[in-house]
């Protein structure tokens, strides 16, 4: 398992990481939300509400998926970068660094410390 970027923040070259950064969000998804379609769109809904929230300001979020299928990867990466998000005058992809972890463990969890501690790196 390693870090991907789903989603680069390209606006982020006009951006102090250690000044402007306002919100650093984290999501732990379950096996049971990852084979779950209903409960990881669920999730995925309430995590993209959250940066929706900040209003344009730049922000990281870190998923750690566990028990992670092509599918729950692919239902992620698509929602995560929905090109109808980029119509939303509340949210501008480009200023959202989005990573994951996809883990094929299923009784893997990750501590939210370390996740936390990984957005704010």
């Amino acid at each position: 398992e390693a870090v991907e970027i789903i989603q680069f923040a390209p606006q982020w070259k006009y951006v102090n990481v250690n000044l402007d950064v306002t919100v650093a969000l984290t999501l732990q998804i379950s096996a049971e939300q990852a084979s779950n379609k209903v409960a990881l769109e669920s999730a995925l809904d309430d995590a993209v509400s959250s940066m929706k929230s900040w209003r344009n300001q730049p922000c990281v979020l870190v998923i750690h998926v566990a028990g992670a299928t092509d599918e729950s990867e692919s239902i992620i990466k698509n929602r995560l970068t929905d090109p109808s998000l980029h119509t939303d005058a509340s949210y501008s992809p480009e200023v959202c660094l989005i990573a994951a972890i996809f883990d094929d463990e299923t009784t893997e969890l990750v501590s939210r410390n370390a996740l936390l501690n990984m957005a704010t790196d």
